[in-house]
């Protein structure tokens, strides 16, 4: 019971902090990005998805790319992307976060958009991973907060 509500307080926290910025830009996708965010907070916080060395070593691709913003202040508190580079989103200054997500930034591995086509990227990198003898987990997010 404390886990779910961990991920219950988490999950609220991380929509008023992506509110916020999207008041701030004045733009956003708010329904897809909350929709999300309760399975992103369980994969992230729940260790679900592994991290070492201050890199993900498993993948989690969005395939609703105007989503992909929900992981943003998840890879912030893991210290995936910089805390400059959240604090500077929406302020003109420096970052490389976009509302729209790409592959350059860290712990975005595919940069994505309609909706169908996360899941064959995901399948090739597990593919891959697996003839590589790769210890990893691809995770796709399909469509309206399905995990595959």
């Amino acid at each position: 019971m404390k886990k779910i509500n961990f991920y219950k307080s988490k999950a609220a926290e991380l929509r008023k902090k992506l509110f916020e910025k999207f008041f701030l830009l004045q733009e956003g996708h708010p329904g897809s990005v909350f929709s999300i965010l309760d399975v992103l907070v369980v994969l992230y916080y729940g260790k679900f998805v592994k991290i070492k060395n201050g890199k993900l070593t498993d993948d989690v691709i969005m395939s609703k790319g105007h989503a992909t913003v929900a992981q943003y202040p998840i890879l912030s508190e893991l210290k995936i992307i910089t805390k400059k580079d959240w604090n500077n989103w929406g302020k003109n200054l420096n970052t490389s976060l976009r509302m729209f997500g790409n592959h350059k930034i860290p712990g975005i591995k595919v940069s994505s958009g309609s909706l169908g086509h996360g899941i064959g990227l995901a399948t090739g990198i597990g593919f891959s991973a697996k003839k590589k003898q790769k210890k990893k987990t691809s995770l796709c997010n399909h469509k309206r907060g399905r995990i595959v």
